[in-house]
């Protein structure tokens, strides 16, 4: 029985908003003032529009579970399916701790803001709280799914819109300064070194999650022009926040004060002391906390249910295994919380805490990288392997169209690997070759241990 086609643009423009604003991207985009804004708009020309148009021809080719993998198997062969879905689950074992960093930073405002700066409050507090949270996964999904939702709503939704108003008020209502220079001139990056620009990979990797939304072609009136409407839509309505929540904490935090992981906090507390309510800094800072567990909470389980797709009979046994009662992956999950720790402690191996997010912010970039190369790739080779295959929506201009999203979704990405392991311009790393050697190294053992269990999986099998 076909099913009613119910969405229409502006339902699809709303899942994509969801699923892709995060607040903890906009501190490091302030971090370059106002040319903030243009690089905004770069990363959405350049990447989040061959992106959308991309995932919406071969998610209609290939509506199947699994998403980048199915695309990867179908363009590559099993082994490259496989090795997608290790990375991108990788890329959210590597996500946990820099978002933990975020959360735990965040948490700290509610006591006392020095603590966001003290490496082992952080970590002490990261290490039991992700374990806290895979507890609670590993036995159901109910109260799993109450934090998911109250996080979205409370700790993102509300904090963003409040931040918008109250740097609005800071120069209507308090006439005070704004902290960073707005001119023509200083709308355009430094480019002079490729340094002064590397949070501009996190700042694509922030339009990333096209490809998590659900298939719903069947259920959408017209994709053919509902989807590229919607991405042209999207395109222009999520860089419009990005934009204006960047820009609001330029208005209250001075440029060079801005922290990786603080900003927003930053921004709220010198707001609301100037405005003699110091007491709704712990509020603030207890719902944008909640927000954080929630987008935590939301990809603990997702992520491992992509690799079981890919991996029956490939991975050992005992990673998985399910709940006797629940069903949860429990095995996988406690896997998972192992190497989070072990990730946690190699990252406070750095002098600083804004160190450690950015080492597992760029580690994270750069696995997450991975698999948009591949499905970019599989855009281009899939019209040319399987051009029979009917696709709900096409990108348009027929093969040189795809090779024209392909081709610059696939460079841009791969700029934005290179600029991810180029160390950011005043950030003190420590050792520079010790850092290298984390980022790269800690990378490149990740692919191989992946590559490996392949190969004794092909060894099985002859």
């Amino acid at each position: 029985m076909e099913k009613e086609k119910i969405l229409k643009v502006r339902d699809i423009v709303l899942m994509n908003v969801v699923a892709i604003i995060g607040l903890r991207w906009l501190p490091l985009a302030a971090k370059y003032g106002a040319s903030s804004v243009m690089l905004w708009i770069l990363a959405s020309i350049l990447f989040f529009i061959p992106q959308g148009l991309a995932v919406a021809e071969l998610s209609t080719g290939w509506p199947y579970e699994g998403g980048l993998y199915v695309w990867s198997k179908e363009a590559f062969g099993d082994k490259y399916g496989f090795l997608t879905s290790w990375s991108y689950w990788l890329t959210n074992v590597v996500y946990y701790p820099s978002m933990l960093i975020y959360i735990a930073s965040t948490a700290a405002y509610m006591v006392n803001p020095k603590l966001a700066d003290n490496d082992r409050f952080v970590s002490i507090f990261i290490f039991v709280l992700f374990w806290i949270i895979t507890l609670v996964n590993v036995n159901g999904l109910s109260l799993s799914k109450w934090l998911s939702n109250a996080g979205g709503l409370f700790g993102t939704i509300i904090p963003g819109i409040l931040l918008i108003g109250f740097s609005i008020y800071w120069v209507t209502g308090l006439h005070q300064k704004i902290q960073a220079t707005y001119t023509v001139s200083s709308l355009f990056p430094n480019l002079s070194s490729l340094s002064n620009i590397v949070f501009f990979s996190s700042m694509i990797f922030a339009y990333a999650g096209l490809e998590l939304a659900p298939t719903l072609a069947e259920r959408t009136q017209n994709p053919e022009r509902t989807f590229p409407k919607a991405i042209v839509l999207s395109a222009f309505i999520i860089p419009a926040l990005y934009i204006l929540g960047t820009i609001s904490i330029t208005f209250i935090v001075p440029q060079k004060e801005i922290g990786l992981a603080t900003g927003i906090m930053q921004a709220i507390q010198i707001i609301f002391n100037k405005m003699g309510l110091k007491y709704l800094i712990g509020v603030a800072a207890f719902l944008i906390f909640i927000g954080g567990i929630g987008g935590i909470n939301a990809w603990i389980i997702g992520p491992i249910n992509m690799i079981f797709t890919s991996s029956k009979g490939i991975m050992p046994k005992f990673f998985t295994k399910s709940h006797d009662k629940y069903g949860t992956p429990v095995n996988a999950m406690i896997t998972q919380a192992v190497i989070v720790s072990l990730l946690i402690l190699m990252a406070f191996s750095t002098p600083t805490v804004e160190s450690a997010y950015w080492l597992l912010s760029a580690m994270t970039s750069i696995l997450y990288f991975i698999p948009y190369l591949v499905m970019f790739s599989a855009l281009i080779v899939l019209r040319y392997k399987k051009p029979d295959v009917k696709r709900l929506y096409k990108v348009p201009f027929g093969n040189l169209g795809a090779w024209l999203v392909g081709g610059i979704g696939f460079l841009v990405v791969l700029f934005s690997i290179i600029l991810s392991i180029i160390p950011p311009a005043g950030m003190n790393l420590g050792s520079l070759l010790w850092y290298e050697v984390k980022l790269v190294g800690g990378t490149l053992l990740f692919l191989i241990i992946g590559f490996l269990i392949y190969r004794n999986y092909e060894k099985k099998l002859k």
